[in-house]
């Protein structure tokens, strides 16, 4: 899937082995919160009214993650991951 090539994509582009961990880290932590609450996690930022999702923004320093939530059923789409600055 190729939100996977991008999880891999941004991995690779960290050199320093702290950096990496970091990563790996904000990695585990934004998606176990994914999957246990994630409207608690992220920012809310609007709603796609024809597809039923409300769309979210989270972060764990040095990653974040933009998402969708189903309205309806207990469904977490993730749409893209990426460093902050």
């Amino acid at each position: 899937p190729a939100i996977l090539r991008d999880v891999r994509r941004l991995a690779a582009g960290l050199t320093d082995q702290t950096e990496r961990r970091r990563y790996t880290s904000a990695l585990r932590a934004i998606r176990q919160r994914l999957r246990t609450d994630p409207r608690g996690f992220g920012e809310f930022l609007h709603p796609l009214q024809w597809m039923r999702l409300d769309v979210y923004l989270g972060s764990i320093a040095p990653l974040a993650v933009r998402y969708g939530i189903h309205q309806e059923r207990k469904l977490v789409f993730v749409v893209n991951y990426y460093l902050l600055s």
